[in-house]
């Protein structure tokens, strides 16, 4: 409605009721005020011809032309409702969660029996926390028809419940009736959860410093079990020039995970005061780090700088192996084919068999991809029996003349590359396009655009952060037809072109049209709205002209 109808319409109603109470009165007064407020309402126009009503038509007709390719869009982010409870999908689920500080998310599968006992709970749940100030909004997720949702939060079992808090998802493992979660949210709902205060060094409030040999046990007694898994180790020593080098970087990300919910403490050990520890865990160098998961000892193999610190300790704070749940994701590995990818096929969760393959996929999870299955359907396809492993390793050459095939093929032109790549997203309308490997060149590289394209890691918490911030920009942009916000995920899907390196992320290139083999890479420190904006602006070649034509 436009601003000028809704004046008209509350002047309307305001003169309506004072005709009211006219009435009300005596007959001659009350005909005397009606014949006032006629008067008046005639002289503004409103009981005049209809040429006011036929203009508005016509502005609305040429809207309607203007509006028709946004009304897909509208109809795409629309979210519907059903028992109190928010549905999203693929489409509108960025759009929805962008301006939200926290959303407790279900994902479930029609066909599961769980789901189907806890979905009148959810809906009470759902009830309850609408009456919490401020609200917070409950939504569900069908895994099933959603793929893209569930691989992005390594949804591997249902109903899973996800935290979303400022756009950091938390795995949310409390009771599900609504007198565990409605309430009284879970802590991660209230933000509560801390860092334990005792036992903190001095000097740096985040880096837990243990000064005795029975420290090491003592640390997961004053830890959530959520935290108790994750613990760094640290052994630094006097006058060693790589710890004093190492030092401030550990403290900064220690500041840093200790702010997640649930926090990733770090911890440091005196090696030349602490010996026996030293010897306990074979410390031979120093620094030497070390991950803690259900007090086993595991080798840090990551950077040692802040950022790269935190990325890997919170990708290293997710499970060894990923669940498989459909036939479909076993077909995808087979097509896919270029990584080494171990299958277990296990009976249950309690198998004693299944614990042990987690224990060997913790020591191995950075060079090979793990993942396992309680599926007998999965199992039958895969032709092999419960409590066995399948690899499944890319095709080599087989004999000594492949290679010379395989070459001249490439050099006809007879083999197209491989390209890595997720599936192609059927609906691609938000407010930021999805690219994949196969839709690389196609999006970022149309010479007719401009486009932003961000490169993540699904594991990156420096890419969480900026989901919704990115989100927003694809909002304030949408309009602008020759200009694409974009974003990839570059662990699943190959970059096409060697000009737009990624080395870290999240990484962002601003792709000019016209210009593709020369994009600008951004590295501003503060990726926020107004800076990103501003990039935008200052290389936007679409944008420029529109201002000149202005």
């Amino acid at each position: 409605m436009r601003p000028r109808k809704a004046w008209m319409l509350v002047l309307l109603l305001a003169l309506a009721q004072l005709l009211a109470v006219a009435s009300a009165g005596g007959p001659d007064e009350g005909r005397l005020l009606r014949r006032k407020v006629i008067s008046f309402l005639t002289c503004l126009g409103i009981f005049c011809t209809d040429s006011s009503d036929k203009e508005d038509a016509v502005e609305e007709d040429d809207e309607e032309d203007e509006d028709d390719d946004d009304d897909d869009d509208d109809d795409d982010l629309e979210v519907k409702e059903e028992n109190g409870v928010l549905i999203l999908n693929d489409a509108n689920f960025d759009n929805f969660v962008a301006d939200k500080d926290t959303v407790l998310l279900e994902f479930y599968a029609p066909w599961c029996g769980h789901c189907k006992q806890f979905a009148p709970e959810y809906e009470k749940i759902a009830t309850t926390l609408k009456e919490n100030d401020p609200p917070i909004p409950v939504a569900k997720i069908d895994a099933t028809s959603e793929s893209a949702l569930a691989s992005r939060f390594d949804v591997s079992g249902y109903p899973t419940i996800k935290i979303l808090k400022k756009g950091q998802a938390v795995d949310y493992e409390g009771s599900r009736t609504q007198e565990g979660e409605g309430p009284e949210p879970p802590e991660e709902v209230g933000g509560r959860g801390s860092l334990p205060q005792e036992g903190r060094g001095e000097g740096n409030s985040d880096i837990r410093e243990e000064a005795q040999p029975t420290g090491l046990a003592a640390i997961p007694a004053g830890m959530s079990a959520v935290t108790l898994i994750r613990i760094n180790l640290s052994w630094t020593r006097r006058g060693c020039g790589h710890c004093k080098k190492l030092a401030p970087e550990y403290e900064k990300a220690a500041k840093e995970l200790s702010k997640r919910s649930p926090p990733i403490p770090l911890a440091k050990v005196d090696a030349i005061a602490e010996t026996d520890l030293a010897k306990r865990f074979d410390v031979s160098g120093y620094p030497t780090l070390k991950i803690f998961r259900k007090g086993k000892a595991f080798d840090y193999n990551g950077p040692r700088e802040k950022y790269g610190i935190v990325d890997y300790m919170i990708e290293q704070s997710g499970p060894p192996s990923k669940q498989i749940l459909a036939l479909k994701q076993v077909q995808e590995f087979l097509k896919d084919g270029d990584d080494v990818i171990i299958i277990g096929v296990f009976k249950s969760e309690s198998d004693p068999a299944y614990q042990l393959y987690q224990d060997a996929a913790n020591s191995l999870r950075e060079d090979y991809k793990f993942h396992h299955t309680f599926s007998t359907e999965i199992a039958k396809f895969l032709k092999v029996s419960l409590g066995k492993l399948v690899i499944m390793q890319p095709e080599k050459f087989q004999s000594k003349y492949e290679p010379k095939s395989y070459v001249m093929d490439i050099k006809v032109g007879k083999l197209k590359p491989v390209i890595k790549s997720q599936p192609v997203p059927k609906n691609n309308k938000g407010p930021v396009k999805v690219v994949v490997g196969k839709t690389f060149d196609s999006i970022v590289m149309d010479p007719k655009k401009d486009v932003l394209i961000e490169f993540y890691a699904p594991w990156c918490g420096h890419c969480k952060q900026l989901e919704p911030v990115y989100t927003s920009l694809g909002k304030k942009y949408k309009g602008h037809k020759n200009l694409v916000i974009a974003k990839m995920d570059a662990t699943a899907n190959d970059v096409t072109s060697d000009r737009y390196k990624v080395e870290g992320f999240p990484t962002i290139y601003f792709a000019p049209s016209g210009d593709k083999k020369n994009p600008i890479k951004f590295e501003d420190g503060n990726r926020d709205l107004e800076h990103l904006s501003k990039f935008i602006e200052e290389h936007a070649t679409k944008l420029s002209r529109t201002r000149e034509e202005l």
